[in-house]
């Protein structure tokens, strides 16, 4: 079984928050021009686009490993922002949840391979995110606890 069918709630406590705060909220208007060239900042200060393409942006958090999570305002959507090269934009945009009439109907598999076949040679039950951003993973069948981590 794939890590987002076991306890999703304690896995992904950030993206839960997410997707209820997007389910909330009401309807925003459509994309418009963007004019960084009109904001008016105190002396010192610089403004740049950091991400494109992320309707309805709303809730955002960061994940001890560099992750923005982005929460929608009404396009039922959870994204995962990433800044692959450290240059303070983003490189890509991933739809991680999208939501129709509050029910998760498109999501993306974080982790998976326990089956072989109809049978399970392991079972993720639980997860602890580390200060590191890693995760522990506990798999009550195989009797181990695996550690996930970004670019170890």
């Amino acid at each position: 079984m794939g890590l987002i069918y076991n306890r999703t709630y304690k896995i992904f406590p950030l993206i839960l928050y997410l997707l209820f705060a997007a389910a909330a909220c009401q309807a925003a208007g459509g994309t418009r021009a963007i004019h960084l060239d009109r904001i008016q900042l105190p002396p010192g200060f610089t403004i740049k686009l950091y991400a494109r393409n992320v309707p309805n942006a709303r809730s955002m958090d960061m994940s001890p490993g560099g992750v923005l999570f982005v929460g929608t305002r009404s396009a039922g959507k959870v994204y995962a922002i990433l800044d692959h090269d450290q240059d303070q934009a983003a490189d890509e945009v991933i739809t991680m949840v999208n939501l129709v009439n509050n029910r998760a109907v498109e999501y993306r598999v974080f982790a998976e391979g326990w089956l072989e076949g109809n049978r399970a040679w392991g079972r993720s039950v639980d997860i602890l995110v580390m200060p590191d951003g890693a995760m522990l993973v506990s798999d009550d069948r195989a009797g181990v606890i695996y550690r996930i981590a970004y670019g170890e």
